[in-house]
């Protein structure tokens, strides 16, 4: 029987979903391990760009799918899951996407069952970091008003996703600045302290 299914870009770290709003779109070099109950390595599938992973198939028994960048080898215990530079696990479901999560965030899928049919709808969450721009001002004069960056607009997650406001951290400068907030859910910017 076939196991697979997908890697969404699960942005917002809920249920496990495509939560990007776009065509999902996952980093490079990452891999599904197919292990067995006694933490072998059945078979290992490159994930494609897209997501998508199926691996040969394989006989009855019980399983897990390890997310990792690092290829098993089959007949070898599986290795340690890591993901790229950078991106970090947000879940993994054995179902529907969007319908849940299960509650260890850590690249392993929960024990599935190959018996008379295929098994599909083994599916992980993960989430890349923003790409930023250049979004720095320096050696502004005091006193001197200085325009606060649209990062909505100039900033995006992985694969070209724009942000959501309801996801953006502001972290003051060093040296004695203070943040400056207007009314919730607005961000002015910041000003020196002393």
């Amino acid at each position: 029987m076939r196991q697979g299914r997908n890697v969404f870009n699960d942005i917002d770290g809920g249920n496990v979903n495509n939560s990007s709003g776009v065509a999902n779109s996952v980093p490079s070099g990452l891999n599904a391990n197919l292990v067995d109950a006694n933490s072998v390595v059945v078979a290992t599938v490159p994930v494609n760009a897209d997501g998508t992973y199926s691996f040969p198939a394989t006989g009855q028994g019980d399983y897990t799918v390890s997310l990792s960048t690092n290829a098993g080898v089959p007949g070898s215990p599986k290795p340690a899951e890591q993901m790229p530079a950078g991106w970090a696990y947000t879940g993994e479901f054995n179902g529907v996407p969007d319908t849940g999560t299960d509650p260890a965030v850590n690249g392993i899928s929960e024990v599935f069952t190959v018996a008379a049919t295929d098994v599909t709808n083994i599916n992980f969450g993960i989430q890349g970091p923003p790409v930023a721009a250049d979004d720095e001002k320096l050696d502004q004069p005091a006193g001197t008003a200085v325009t606060v960056f649209n990062i909505l607009a100039n900033d995006t997650d992985f694969g070209g996703v724009p942000l959501s406001p309801d996801n953006i951290s502001l972290l003051a400068p060093p040296r004695r600045y203070g943040y400056h907030n207007r009314r919730p859910g607005t961000h002015h910017g910041f000003h020196r302290t002393g």
